[in-house]
C-alpha cells in the first residue's frame, strides 16, 4: 500500500514538473503571429510616399498660389517650390506657371486655374483640374490622366483642358497624339471616347453629353 501511494506522489509530482517547464519554456519563446509581426503602414501627412515624383516649377510669372500637403489655404509663392503629391497649385487673373515631373510630362497652369497633384507615382500620374485652362504634356510612359468635373482623360501626347467660368462645359483640343476619355452618361453608364490629334472634345457635365468636332 505504502509502495502504491509513493508511485502516485511520484506521477503527481513528475506531471506538475513537466507542466512548469513547458509553461516556463512557452513564456520564455512566445508564439508570435506573422501578423502582429508585419510593420504597420508607414503614411505621413507632411511627406508623400517615398516613391512619389516630385515637380519642379521651371517657369511662373504674376501671382501663383502653393497649397502644401500640410497647409489649410494656398498661399502665394515668389519663387519655385518642388509641387509634391498632394498638393495643390492657383493661378490668379495675372498668373501662369509650368510645372514638370521628370519622366512623366508637364503641366502648364494659364491665369484664372487651378489644379490637385493628386497622385505623381511613378506607375500612375493623375491630376484634378478644379477650373481654368491648362496644358498637359506626356512625354514619358507613366499613364498620365486628368480629372476634369466627371471627366476622366488619359493622355498620349499633348492637350489642352479648359472648363468655362460660367457653365460646367469642358473643352479638350488634342494638340498632338491622342487622348481617350471615360465618363458615366445621364443614366449612369459608362462611357468611352477616343479623341484624335486635331480634334476637339466638349462635354457637358449637367447632361453628361460630349460632341466631337
Amino acid at each position: 500500500m505504502r509502495s502504491i501511494l509513493l508511485l502516485v506522489v511520484s506521477i503527481i509530482i513528475g506531471g506538475i514538473i513537466t507542466v512548469g517547464y513547458f509553461r516556463f519554456a512557452v513564456d520564455k519563446n512566445p508564439v508570435l503571429s506573422p501578423i502582429s509581426q508585419n510593420k504597420a503602414a508607414e503614411f505621413s501627412v507632411a511627406d508623400p510616399p517615398k516613391e512619389s515624383v516630385t515637380g519642379n516649377i521651371t517657369a511662373m510669372t504674376g501671382d501663383v498660389l502653393w497649397e502644401s500637403r500640410v497647409a489649410t489655404a494656398p498661399a502665394t509663392i515668389d519663387r519655385p517650390v518642388p509641387v509634391k503629391q498632394g498638393e495643390n497649385l492657383v493661378t490668379k487673373d495675372n498668373g501662369n506657371a509650368t510645372v514638370v515631373f521628370s519622366g512623366i510630362g508637364s503641366v502648364k497652369l494659364s491665369p484664372k486655374t487651378e489644379t490637385d497633384f493628386i497622385q505623381t507615382l511613378p506607375a500612375d500620374f493623375v491630376v484634378d483640374q478644379k477650373k481654368g485652362m491648362a496644358g498637359y504634356t506626356k512625354n514619358g510612359t507613366v499613364p498620365f490622366s486628368i480629372r476634369s468635373l466627371h471627366l476622366l482623360t488619359a493622355i498620349s501626347g499633348e492637350i489642352s483642358l479648359a472648363i468655362d467660368e460660367d457653365q460646367p462645359i469642358v473643352t479638350i483640343t488634342v494638340k498632338k497624339g491622342m487622348a481617350t476619355v471615360a465618363y458615366n452618361d445621364a443614366q449612369m453608364v459608362s462611357q468611352r471616347q477616343t479623341v484624335d490629334e486635331g480634334q476637339k472634345l466638349i462635354f457637358d457635365d449637367d447632361s453628361r453629353t460630349l460632341l466631337i468636332k
